[in-house]
């Protein structure tokens, strides 16, 4: 065997970075219905099942046009921005298990129909599983009718000449909107005379 003149070049060395491995998933929970023009509350819920926690997460959640967002509140650990039909919320690390990123409410439009509202979910670590960073949660909007009725009773029937007696007027509502400064206009017969309440 000869000697190798060089041997300094007979070894090397490799610096491998090794990624940490997260499982992320996102849910956007809520009711599926809304009347038009009323609020429900969605809920961005971030998951990692692991194995490694994962650095730098983003979930975010978007909302079908026509839908404005009201209160928007961040859960622990996130700071949350909304902006235009976005909500935006990060965390520097989110360990194995899951954590609301944020509950917050939205206003339905005018327009009946269903609408889908959508969100994801990343981070720096490596997903091998990328069919649940996104989900999606169809909201059904139906038109705000309210349908008013009105009934009379009265509390004799029939009535003596010289009677007193009382009619009881009943309103009710079975629309799916509440309604509000209700007025209720009866007029009495010219031979009725008006006592009270």
């Amino acid at each position: 065997n000869e000697p190798d003149p060089a041997a300094t070049n007979n070894t090397a060395v490799a610096n491998i970075a090794v990624r940490s491995s997260a499982d992320l998933s996102v849910l956007l929970n809520g009711a599926g219905s809304v009347v038009a023009g009323q609020s429900i509350t969605l809920d961005l819920v971030a998951s990692n099942a692991g194995p490694d926690d994962a650095a730098n997460v983003t979930a975010a959640a978007t909302i079908a046009a026509g839908f404005v967002f009201g209160t928007v509140s961040g859960g622990a650990g996130w700071s949350c921005t909304a902006a235009a039909q976005t909500i935006s919320c990060t965390r520097p690390s989110l360990p194995t298990g899951s954590s609301t990123a944020a509950s917050f409410s939205v206003v339905a439009p005018a327009g009946a129909g269903t609408y889908a509202q959508t969100a994801v979910v990343s981070s720096a670590a490596y997903d091998g599983n990328t069919a649940n960073n996104s989900a999606s949660l169809p909201v059904t909007v139906s038109a705000a009718v309210a349908t008013l009725s009105l009934t009379k009773v009265d509390s004799v029937d029939p009535a003596v000449a010289g009677q007193s007696y009382e009619y009881t007027l009943t309103v009710s509502n079975t629309g799916n909107i509440a309604q509000t400064a209700v007025t209720i206009t009866d007029t009495l017969p010219n031979e009725l005379v008006y006592q009270s309440f």
